[in-house]
């Protein structure tokens, strides 16, 4: 029996509802999140941790007041619809490529908030 510490995060339902289906979404929330707290407590976090599927919270959840944006600050592009067909093409193949290995880099390390993230990608047989 281990002692922990447990930090709630909020995040919007429809923002969660979107990335649910998309792995790389998912790990890349947990990513900024996890290096938040990191950098907030200034402390370490294990990376292995669980996302609760039948209970959004424990314990007692307080009201919160979410401010939203005007615009969202990373918009996705959709192909121009006279493309026709090569939309369904293109889609067909980035779903049954293998998930390429990433890192995700913060610059500066220290301080509170990164100017940027960089992230690696290894794309092998690219």
């Amino acid at each position: 029996n281990h002692d922990c510490t447990v930090y709630d995060v909020i995040v919007g339902s429809s923002f969660y509802d979107t990335i649910q289906s998309r792995p790389i979404m998912k790990d890349f929330l947990l990513t900024i999140v996890l290096e938040g707290l990191e950098e907030k407590y200034t402390l370490r976090l294990c990376r292995e941790c669980k996302i609760m599927k039948n209970r959004k919270f424990l314990g007692n959840l307080p009201e919160q007041n979410v401010r939203k944006a005007p615009k969202p600050f990373i918009i996705e592009m959709e192909e121009e619809e006279s493309k026709g067909n090569s939309k369904n093409k293109s889609t067909a193949a980035v779903s049954t490529a293998p998930e390429p290995e990433y890192t995700i880099i913060r610059e500066p390390v220290d301080g509170d908030i990164p100017e940027y993230l960089v992230m690696e990608i290894k794309l092998p047989k690219v």
